[in-house]
């Protein structure tokens, strides 16, 4: 991932991913009816299985806030590697500080390339 140019240059990538639009919310139509996912034009994404069990529920919420928060939490994690490269460039090299921060930028980039899939 290069650091030159824009720091959310991968969002380029991410819409390159073909999936339903965010936001999602869930839905039950009747007591007997499964926890729904569905997005914002009423389209269905999953289902969590019947109301009646709890964790259904919970599952779905859990499910929703992940996918709805998803793009922004990369853009930060992205934004947060770079303050972390800039700040590494002015340290001095083969200081502690330098060290650590190129550490933690390695591991957040880490993190971004499996939320991405790659």
């Amino acid at each position: 991932m290069s650091y030159t140019g824009s720091v959310f240059n991968y969002v380029e990538e991410m819409a390159n991913m073909n999936h339903t639009p965010t936001p999602y919310e869930a839905t039950i139509e009747a007591d007997t009816d499964p926890v729904t996912i569905i997005s914002s034009d009423g389209e269905v994404i999953a289902h969590c299985g019947s109301k009646q069990v709890p964790t259904n529920q919970i599952n779905a919420a859990f499910i929703i806030r992940a996918c709805n928060n998803h793009q922004n939490l990369l853009e930060r994690l992205a934004h947060a590697v770079w303050v972390m490269r800039s700040c590494a460039q002015a340290a001095q090299e083969g200081s502690a500080q330098y060290d650590k921060l190129h550490a933690a930028a390695d591991d957040a980039e880490t993190a971004l390339k499996l939320a991405r899939g790659e």
